[in-house]
């Protein structure tokens, strides 16, 4: 999909994982580094990109991926309340039980700050299009 978004105009931030840092009631984003793996090596950092954005960012929404069956369609579904907690702790490298107070805070400040969407997305990489107009679309009409 990082691709795919690339092929569109869209920069790269980071094929993985990003940081986000919470200072004066806010969340900024910062990119990771200039490459994209479009396989899954782990030893290699992947080849280098172009279309990369070195910038700090506002953090806006999440849009967090659920493969579907490749027969199914793609939707978009707004998260709130105690599921919206679930996707996100999933996105940490511990479980709530082992978070310090201190990362725990952090968590519950980005579930209250953090817009979350679920994408329903088919296993079909000839729907690439089809994914993107929907995550296009959900972003005009908010």
């Amino acid at each position: 999909m990082a691709d795919f978004f690339m092929r569109q105009g869209y920069c790269l931030l980071s094929d993985d994982k990003i940081r986000l840092q919470y200072k004066d009631r806010r969340y900024s984003v910062y990119p990771s580094y200039p490459y994209r793996r479009p396989y899954r090596e782990f030893e290699t950092l992947g080849e280098p990109t172009e279309a990369y954005s070195g910038r700090v960012l506002s953090f806006g929404s999440v849009y967090v991926l659920n493969h579907v069956a490749p027969e199914d369609d793609c939707s978009i579904e707004l998260i709130q309340g105690l599921k919206k907690f679930e996707l996100l702790k999933k996105s940490y490298l511990y479980e709530p039980v082992s978070m310090s107070g201190t990362e725990m805070e952090y968590l519950v400040k980005l579930v209250q700050h953090s817009v979350l969407y679920q994408i329903n997305v088919p296993k079909d990489l000839t729907r690439l299009e089809e994914v993107y107009q929907a995550i296009i679309e959900n972003k005009r009409s908010r």
